[in-house]
């Protein structure tokens, strides 16, 4: 997202140079914010994280309709979310691969 005063010229590759509501400017950040916090906290669930910006929203004194009109529908972003989440948690079967701990698993002896 590329913000130039209160004109958001560049969010998810659309390109606009109209003048934008605290609102749109708000909620669009905090969408983006979101994003950084799934891959900052791995050990909250994507649905908290969610309701916890939605709140966030609220008690900035941003109406409820406008939350719910601009922040994209969790069944919408709960993929890409998630995605997003699994980039940072460890790959387990590589860990073991490279300890050989499958070994202990497979050894027929």
């Amino acid at each position: 997202m590329t913000i130039k005063s209160n004109t958001i010229l560049r969010y998810q590759n659309n390109h606009s140079h109209r003048e934008h509501r605290l609102e749109e400017i708000r909620t669009y950040t905090a969408y983006q914010e979101l994003k950084q916090e799934i891959l900052i906290d791995l050990t909250k669930s994507i649905k908290t994280a969610y309701n916890e910006t939605q709140r966030r929203l609220i008690e900035e004194n941003i109406p409820d309709r406008a939350v719910a009109a601009l922040l994209p529908r969790f069944s919408t972003v709960n993929n890409t979310l998630y995605k997003i989440k699994a980039t940072k948690r460890p790959k387990f079967h590589l860990i073991f691969k490279a300890h050989n701990y499958w070994r202990l698993f497979n050894d027929n002896e």
